[in-house]
């Protein structure tokens, strides 16, 4: 996709990802928007199955209850709070995490996140500066349970701990070094 210079500043993706800014970061926002995977294709038909056997209201009342139970587990853990009200969380919430700097160029710039995520930890959950605290979005899922919460606020915890009392240079890992 071409787009002249002077208008990349108000060009979105139609998928919104961490990376959203105002004025648009252009580069960094259509970067990842996702891949094209054709297994959803392949198994559309025995999803739509599990999904009836089970029933649509199940299934929400499901992830909801694991979102707001698996939230508060992680806040408690980290000593920290949910960002949203109860009646404001659907299947997702959103913890602080327990960063002293949150002014670091790192621990504002998702590529940190997600290579300590993904390569040190094998995991994936975005993290992101809003306000004056650093976030971290947790998605609750049918195939989840609260034993998820607890490995993920492990992590946090761990990455935090490291972070703050400035072990950066063991945080920082690419797929090749962890």
């Amino acid at each position: 996709m071409y787009v002249k210079k002077e208008h990349q500043g108000t060009i979105h993706p139609s998928l919104i990802s961490q990376e959203y800014k105002q004025p648009s970061n252009f580069q960094n926002e259509f970067f990842w928007t996702g891949t094209f995977d054709y297994s959803p294709y392949m198994s559309v038909l025995k999803a739509i199955e599990f999904r009836k056997t089970l029933g649509e209201d199940v299934i929400r009342n499901y992830m909801h209850k694991l979102a707001v139970d698996g939230g508060a587990l992680v806040s408690k853990v980290l000593g920290t709070r949910i960002l949203q009200m109860e009646g404001q969380i659907g299947n997702m919430v959103d913890v602080e995490l327990p960063i002293t700097d949150v002014n670091d160029p790192q621990v504002i710039d998702p590529a940190f996140w997600e290579s300590i995520f993904l390569y040190r930890f094998n995991m994936y959950a975005a993290a992101y500066k809003h306000g004056d605290k650093i976030w971290v979005r947790l998605s609750a899922q049918i195939y989840n349970d609260l034993s998820d919460f607890e490995k993920a606020a492990k992590i946090f915890s761990t990455i935090c701990n490291e972070f703050n009392t400035k072990l950066n240079d063991k945080l920082i890992c690419t797929h090749t070094e962890c």
